[in-house]
């Protein structure tokens, strides 16, 4: 080639040169060889195939983009050159590879459209197919490898459409027909690829049983496949799809024993901390998800570790993990769930002041995240808390205008109506109840009440009767109905239509036996007929009391009826209701007192002076400031 250039032996060694090259892999050496031929010998027979194996070389090279314009220069300057219909195709293949996947389904259309005159009418239905696959046109792509299955190939070519098909299925939701096509490869090459992608298309359809068949065939017939890995993981994730988590982290960690250098170890270690923290096994989750941060630190699983803890009540380390995530992610958009999630932990333990700094910390500087109306209604939670009921109801408010598409909007907007009720501005309670009524969800008869009740509060006893009045009519069945009568009852009460009101309480103890406003009429009545000495009568009605309410007045009556069993002289039953006021109302100390004075009392009619003596004694041991206390020791005095 140097010494005899004008021969036509120097362009056939230049050619060989290039040639030998490729065969040693030596590829830039070879398109260099190839380039010289063509620069020194333009008029060469071998041009054509020089440029084409310059092609090659790129191609080779992974330099798809070279590759594809070496092809083209063989297509446009030698268009019917043997080697033309060849670089169409390598051409088409350089653009897939490339990922220019539009320019690469315009070439493969014109390599088929030459039939099988192309060389590759499968191979170019099948790079059609992949290329239209990856655009997401997944219906175009099975139509064009369905083409593909019906012309000639080899045995590989039909199993790569096949398979290629296969792929498409599942893209397209068509998961029978995915696992036929995969069912069709039998290439030794592509088997047990095959029979993991069928496993996966039987996951997606969840069918987990015949995902886990799938897989088992290719982790027992190809253990030493690299499908054999896929499919031995996939078994562990098909448990895990299918929330069967035990089995899930089980099969994981078999996983993780068996290959601990595959590169699932580290998705092993995520799914296993999943399947665990599904399972409330907090500290597993917590170890399996520092493995997997060893392998593969991210600020995902710093949270989840975080979240972990949390859950297991260790807040101090909770803390430590959201605040290394802050550190270590500056920039993460993990950072305002980090930052609400170390105010859960301080709230949690009661900092409720660094809690709300935090949370306005997030409505500061990332107002636009997604955790921004959860951490705001927390914010708007600890007001109500304090029972700064003008601050919660500002925050409340703002969640609802301000971020009207989130799910806690309209949550929001009952509780900022709340919150204005309680800070006592009724009226702008009554228009936010108002505007949640054009709102769909459960607070719609609650709101209704809550505009009567803003009324009454206003001491508007006639709009208060009216909406209370007209409220029942409406809803007749609603747990609130009794409580609008009583609302209206007691406006009616307020006007000076007593008549009228005594009407309502006819109504309320007959249509709303069991409700509470029937209940406190009951009371009342009770109350009134045990100071008259009517005491079997007021048994009776106070029955009604204890058997509906669980609260300060039934605990009352309860006493009244103990101690009318006591005026009547019916110890036996006198003790039983004093001891049921002692055992059933332990959250309110008089009343247990009382009840311990009572079954004294009670055994000292019974001659039973010991236990009478234990009673009072128990009061004085254990409500000593209880008026009770007082009255006890006198009666031991008289005991003595």
């Amino acid at each position: 080639a140097d010494n005899h250039r004008g021969s036509e032996w120097a362009e056939k060694s230049l050619f060989s040169l290039g040639w030998s090259y490729m065969h040693l892999q030596d590829y830039q050496r070879g398109r260099k060889a190839f380039a010289e031929l063509i620069l020194k010998h333009s008029k060469t027979p071998y041009f054509p195939k020089a440029q084409f194996l310059i092609g090659h070389c790129y191609f080779f090279e992974r330099d798809y983009d070279s590759a594809a314009d070496s092809y083209g220069r063989v297509v446009s300057a030698f268009p019917g050159d043997e080697h033309a219909a060849d670089a169409h195709y390598w051409q088409a293949a350089s653009l897939l590879k490339a990922g220019r996947f539009k320019e690469a389904v315009s070439v493969f259309r014109e390599v088929t459209a030459r039939g099988e005159a192309s060389g590759f009418l499968p191979r170019a239905y099948l790079g059609l197919g992949k290329s239209l696959s990856l655009l997401g046109d997944y219906s175009g792509a099975a139509l064009e490898l369905e083409k593909g299955l019906t012309v000639k190939g080899t045995a590989l070519e039909k199993d790569e459409l096949a398979f290629e098909l296969g792929n498409a299925s599942v893209k397209l939701g068509r998961f029978s027909d995915a696992v036929r096509y995969y069912g069709k490869v039998a290439s030794p090459s592509l088997v047990a690829e095959a029979l993991t992608a069928r496993g996966h298309a039987y996951l997606n359809w969840k069918k987990f049983d015949e995902s886990r068949e799938e897989y088992r065939k290719v982790v027992t017939s190809y253990p030493d496949s690299p499908a054999a890995e896929e499919a031995a993981f996939s078994v562990g994730v098909s448990f895990y799809k299918e929330k069967n988590w035990a089995s899930a982290r089980s099969h994981l960690m078999d996983f993780a024993a068996k290959y601990p250098a595959s590169p699932r170890i580290a998705d092993a270690y995520l799914y296993a901390g999943w399947a665990s923290f599904s399972l409330s096994d907090w500290p597993a989750s917590v170890e399996f998800w520092k493995r997997h941060y060893e392998i593969q630190p991210s600020e995902d699983v710093l949270l989840r570790i975080g979240d972990a803890y949390y859950n297991s009540a260790k807040y101090a380390e909770a803390r430590s993990y959201y605040a290394e995530l802050m550190a270590k992610f500056p920039s993460s958009s993990k950072i305002p769930q980090a930052l609400y999630s170390m105010a859960l932990v301080d709230r949690k333990e009661g900092r409720l002041d660094s809690a709300a700094a935090l949370i306005r910390r997030i409505d500061r500087d990332y107002p636009s995240s997604e955790i921004a109306p959860d951490a705001l209604f927390t914010l708007g939670e600890i007001y109500e808390e304090r029972n700064d009921y003008t601050s919660s109801g500002e925050i409340y408010g703002r969640i609802y205008r301000g971020y009207p598409k989130s799910k806690l909007a309209v949550d929001a907007l009952y509780r900022a109506a709340r919150s204005a009720g309680r800070s006592e501005q009724y009226a702008s309670a009554r228009h936010l109840y108002t505007e949640l009524l054009s709102k769909t969800g459960p607070y719609i008869e609650e709101a209704r009440f809550r505009v009567c009740e803003t009324f009454f509060n206003e001491k508007d006893y006639v709009s208060a009767a009216d909406e209370a009045l007209k409220f029942r009519d409406e809803f007749p069945s609603s747990g609130f109905a009794p409580g609008a009568l009583e609302m209206a009852r007691k406006a009616l009460i307020e006007q000076g239509l007593s008549a009228k009101a005594a009407e309502l309480s006819g109504v309320l103890t007959r249509d709303y036996p069991a409700s509470g406003p029937s209940s406190r009429i009951h009371f009342d009545e009770g109350q009134k007929l045990y100071e008259r000495g009517n005491h079997k009568e007021a048994v009776e009605t106070l029955r009604r009391v204890t058997a509906n309410l669980h609260d300060i007045d039934s605990a009352r009556a309860q006493i009244m009826i103990a101690s009318s069993f006591l005026f009547m002289k019916q110890y036996d039953q006198a003790w039983l209701e004093y001891s049921k006021a002692v055992y059933v109302y332990p959250e309110f100390p008089e009343i247990v007192a009382e009840g311990y004075y009572g079954i004294g009392a009670v055994q000292i009619k019974q001659g039973k002076k010991d236990e009478a003596r234990k009673a009072y004694e128990r009061i004085l041991e254990n409500w000593p400031d209880s008026p009770w206390a007082a009255k006890a020791a006198l009666e031991l005095e008289k005991l003595k």
